[in-house]
């Protein structure tokens, strides 16, 4: 994909995925890979380019959005591809050494801390950790309690202790 052959404005950036990615993915899905990918390698938010999407973006960032949109139509998931994902509230980091967190997992968090996060002497196990998501999200919410996070894979481990 050449990027100089393009309008580098954040606009087109969202016209590229949209047009490269039609019939892969639905449109939905294709707005919200493009905005995290903007708001990941840019480090800009993206409520600052919905209202500013004339600003330019150099060849540089925009050939990562092409090197995002390629693996995507490897059908890459796009937490792999980018290296993270949010998991209540925290950046994770996440490899194919691990798996992409679910909301379920999330909704079981959330489920904990409201219950217990006024107790003191938790004590909790989380067993195959992978990116550590749950041990990482009860930590922040519970810093009384005691936590374990354990993995049989060395891989799983370096993410989660990343």
């Amino acid at each position: 994909m050449d990027a100089k052959k393009i309008n580098n404005t954040v606009a087109s950036v969202f016209s590229f995925f949209q047009k490269e990615l039609k019939g892969i993915y639905d449109e939905g899905e294709i707005g919200s890979f493009a905005r995290l990918a903007l708001e990941f390698f840019s480090g800009i938010p993206y409520v600052a380019f919905r209202s500013n999407l004339d600003v330019e973006v150099d060849d540089a960032l925009f050939n990562k959005y092409a090197d995002t949109v390629a693996a995507l139509k490897q059908h890459q998931p796009i937490q792999y591809i980018l290296g993270q994902t949010e998991f209540y509230g925290l950046p994770i980091k996440v490899t194919p050494a691990v798996l992409i967190p679910r909301p379920e997992t999330e909704e079981l968090v959330d489920l904990i801390v409201k219950q217990y996060q006024h107790q003191q002497g938790i004590k909790a196990l989380d067993l195959c950790t992978g990116s550590g998501c749950i041990a990482l999200a009860l930590n922040k919410n519970m810093p009384q309690s005691l936590l374990w996070a354990v993995d049989v894979s060395t891989e799983a481990l370096a993410v989660a202790a990343e």
